[in-house]
């Protein structure tokens, strides 16, 4: 730490703010959401917040007894300066009405001296010679988003406007209407989900050429396209190029293989046309990287950076064991097991839903009957299983030779999306489309995307009691 400088403090305000909870004990609740305990500067004021703190919790009185008597039973009253050190903060105010602007001010100087702390540590980690580039930038981003998360406030809201909240979107869901989260362009997950939800992590899972690319474009575009939402894809197998032309074939609908090796049989006319109708395409909120080999720190680092400048909504990585975590000094399992902690940690940090494609081992093949896909059958399966939300497994019955259904139905051009693990709700199986022209799934009863003019959360119902 640099000694010649001292460090941003305000150990007067420190002391305000103690008296004031002597004073008025309520005045407790306007400081427990902004300063937490280490944001004291001076010690002996930090332990004698800490005897607060634990009395407000136990629900016992805060006053200069209980106080005194909590610091002596943890021996640590002389280390504050004896009683008369607690009956002094008294002494300095005479109200509690500028508790919550003096915590602030406090709080701000506690933040400038973590912004000098970690500073100081990225500097001396990055003189090491066998320091990790990649750790430490994810490092130094994680330390960043922890310290940002410490300005964020939230007004509260009263019980009753909870469930006004909480019964409107019961209505709204009932009818099949309610989409709280990243909405998706299939009917059935929209309603099994919600759309995706913030903070979670979401593993979607098949054995090659079940169409999860395929999928993942469809998942990533849509909110893009529709929902005017900022969504990351990183892409460790194909090109920007090659996704692109086939989120065009999807969108367009044109065989991809026209945008390629056939572009000499392209309809121009056709090409313009749809293009000038579907005016959406031209979106800069797409973000692809097409990086081979992506270390998942530099992912996370990458993504962090980028939620500086415009927040990102969702991201997709296509897929998940060909990233590596040259952090983790073990076996495969071991690293594995890094990233998929490392992805979840990033749908928490960013509150944002990521979304995770996953290869799925031979013994689905291998299998007799069916083969549908279990969740024994995630290469490295305990880690990722553990880490993530939801679990879904792409399966195509026609690929494997099964036409017909036990009751006799086609099921030619039909793709089962099983939800294999679903943290807040229920397991179970969608049917959608899918169509080999455009690689593209669709849902059953229609081919258009779900209504995009779905009733969101919350707005007004003629029939609901609030």
């Amino acid at each position: 730490m640099t000694q010649d400088k001292q460090l941003p403090q305000a150990k007067e305000l420190e002391e305000l703010i103690l008296g004031a909870i002597l004073i008025n004990p309520k005045s407790i609740n306007q400081v427990l959401g902004i300063l937490p305990s280490n944001s004291f500067f001076d010690a002996s004021n930090r332990i004698i917040y800490d005897s607060m703190l634990r009395l407000n919790g136990e629900s016992k009185p805060i006053d200069l007894a209980t106080v005194v008597n909590q610091l002596n039973s943890e021996g640590k009253l002389s280390t504050v300066g004896g009683a008369n050190k607690v009956v002094e903060l008294t002494n300095r105010v005479v109200s509690a009405d500028n508790i919550e602007y003096h915590s602030r001010i406090v709080l701000e100087k506690y933040i400038h001296r973590k912004v000098i702390e970690i500073s100081h540590n990225t500097i001396n980690n990055a003189y090491k010679s066998d320091s990790d580039a990649l750790e430490l930038l994810s490092g130094l981003s994680s330390d960043i988003s922890a310290i940002s998360m410490l300005t964020e406030t939230t007004e509260s809201e009263n019980f009753t406007q909870h469930i006004s909240s909480i019964v409107k979107d019961v209505y709204a869901a009932k009818d099949g209407k309610v989409i709280n989260g990243i909405k998706t362009p299939l009917k059935q997950l929209n309603e099994r989900f919600g759309g995706w939800q913030d903070s979670d992590l979401i593993i979607m899972a098949a054995r090659p050429a079940m169409g999860k690319t395929a999928l993942a474009l469809q998942l990533a575009s849509y909110p893009v396209f529709f929902e005017k939402k900022k969504i990351m894809m990183f892409s460790l197998e194909m090109s920007a190029k090659q996704l692109t032309a086939r989120v065009l074939s999807q969108e367009l609908e044109i065989p991809a293989n026209r945008f390629t090796r056939d572009a000499t049989y392209m309809d121009l006319k056709d090409l313009s046309k749809k293009l000038e109708e579907r005016e959406w395409v031209y979106n800069n909120n797409f973000i692809i990287d097409d990086r081979a080999g992506l270390d998942v720190n530099q992912l996370v680092a990458k993504v962090k950076t980028s939620n500086l400048d415009a927040k990102i909504d969702m991201v997709v990585i296509d897929y998940l064991q060909l990233l590596v975590d040259k952090s983790v000094k073990g076996n495969r399992e071991q690293e594995i097991s890094s990233i998929s902690r490392k992805l979840k940690g990033l749908a928490k940090d960013l509150n944002i839903p990521v979304i995770a494609l996953s290869q799925l081992s031979r013994s689905v093949e291998s299998r007799g009957g069916d083969k549908i896909p279990m969740l024994s059958d995630l290469r490295e399966s305990g880690a990722i299983e553990q880490d993530a939300d939801i679990v879904i497994f792409l399966h195509r019955p026609e690929y494997y030779g099964n036409t017909m259904d036990e009751s006799g139905e086609s099921l030619e051009g039909k793709a089962s999306i099983i939800t294999a693990k679903y943290r807040a709700g229920g397991v179970g199986t969608d049917i959608v489309q899918f169509d080999k022209k455009f690689t593209k799934f669709r849902n059953e009863e229609s081919d258009n995307y779900f209504d995009r003019d779905t009733i969101k959360p919350n707005e007004s119902f003629e029939d609901t009691p609030f």
